[in-house]
């Protein structure tokens, strides 16, 4: 995905902090178990995720183990074992990738369009071997389908766009949770989570994309009257909303509660307000073996 979610490290517990670096290098075990190409998908939103599906479980399982790592051949590192939770963040990532690389042959050009097609056959095969029922995919390429619409129109919101990438990562969160109020509230969560990401992500790009003459749909509304604070105030709603239902989640572990608290009330907006001011791109993947 794109890189923004992550933690204030210095505001976590010191257990909470080694729990979420065992979680990301779980993570990456995980994705690279299934395709050393899907593991390239690594990314902060990835762990959000896979931290936010344990969380909602009845007794998370946690299962901490000690290993060596082509990133750390020297040292034992902390993982978290594969479970149910990073299963199905591997999955969504594997789908999201080759959407992904659709997307990228369709409206790249260059060695990015290139090697998008060399990558295509791959992606397939990735996307084939974690269909399942093929649920999840069919809501995704749905979503995608409209954006790609919405996209095609030179006039309207950003909304337009951040509404079905929102309800996209509702899917996402929510797919395959069995109880039905945990369901629902997971897909409101990840559809306000989803919206946060694509309008901040349109901000990050925008000075880019207007440079390149590419599509944004925030170059529309740039030199509208309190374009600035109409844009951070959506922001901070977008996440009000998605702290209201964070607080209908019966979550029990507190430590996973207060790791989600952390990246939802201090790791995102600091995020946002790094994108509103300019003072830095934020739209990076970390590298592998990140000490986060």
């Amino acid at each position: 995905m794109f890189g923004y979610i992550k933690p204030v490290v210095g505001e976590l517990k010191v257990k909470e902090h080694e729990f979420y670096r065992a979680a990301y290098c779980g993570l990456c075990r995980v994705l690279g178990k299934k395709s050393g190409m899907l593991s390239l998908t690594l990314s902060y939103d990835f762990v959000f995720l896979a931290i936010v599906r344990m969380a909602v479980q009845d007794e998370p399982d946690v299962r901490i183990d000690r290993a060596r790592c082509a990133a750390h051949p020297f040292k034992k590192r902390a993982y978290l074992k594969s479970n149910a939770a990073l299963e199905h963040t591997a999955v969504s990532a594997a789908l999201l990738l080759y959407y992904n690389i659709l997307d990228d042959i369709n409206d790249g050009r260059g060695i990015k369009k290139l090697l998008s097609k060399l990558c295509l056959p791959k992606a397939k095969k990735l996307r084939k071997k974690n269909l399942g029922d093929g649920e999840l995919d069919r809501l995704i390429k749905n979503e995608l389908d409209i954006i790609s619409e919405e996209e095609k129109k030179e006039s309207g919101s950003v909304y337009d766009c951040a509404e079905p990438f929102g309800r996209l990562l509702g899917h996402v969160f929510s797919h395959g949770v069995a109880n039905e109020k945990d369901k629902r509230c997971l897909f409101a969560f990840g559809r306000y989570i989803g919206r946060w990401i694509y309008i901040t992500d349109a901000l990050d790009d925008l000075e880019e994309d207007e440079k390149a003459g590419s599509f944004n749909k925030l170059l529309s509304e740039k030199n509208t009257k309190d374009f600035q604070k109409n844009i951070t105030d959506a922001l901070i709603l977008e996440l009000a909303e998605a702290e209201k239902v964070l607080d209908l989640l019966d979550i029990q572990d507190v430590g996973l509660l207060n790791i989600i608290r952390n990246i939802l009330y201090l790791g995102m907006p600091e995020c946002a307000r790094q994108v509103a001011s300019g003072e830095k791109k934020q739209k990076r993947k970390p590298e592998k073996g990140s000490h986060i």
